[in-house]
């Protein structure tokens, strides 16, 4: 009977031997697993990390663009008013008597076929 009970104790031991060795291997595919994932998860910071900075480049980019674009436009809009004064000052002059009207010779023309 004693040799019974110690061949089962034995049987028993090396099945627990046995799953300790398949749980130690589990163990190490899942550290090897853990550190791809830390691995990945680092890779992953670092590419958050560039497109974070390439997104500031990007927006100071636009600023400086949308900066241009406003330059611009106030200069066009100040060459358009530039070019209406000097229309305006095709027709309308000031003498040292007062306000007077100066025409253009094609305002002229337009005026005496309308009088005739």
């Amino acid at each position: 009977k004693d040799a019974m009970e110690m061949g089962l104790l034995r049987a028993d031991l090396e099945a627990k031997t046995a799953k300790l060795f398949v749980n130690e291997a589990d163990i190490k595919v899942k550290n090897i697993l853990l550190r791809e994932l830390e691995t990945e998860l680092s890779s992953k910071c670092l590419l958050v990390e560039s497109l974070g900075a390439d997104l500031e480049e990007m927006s100071a980019s636009l600023e400086e663009a949308q900066l241009e674009i406003l330059t611009l436009n106030n200069s066009l809009a100040f060459y358009k008013a530039a070019e209406d004064s000097r229309k305006l000052g095709m027709l309308v002059g000031r003498t040292e008597s007062g306000v007077s009207i100066r025409c253009s010779a094609s305002d002229v023309s337009d005026v005496s076929r309308t009088v005739s």
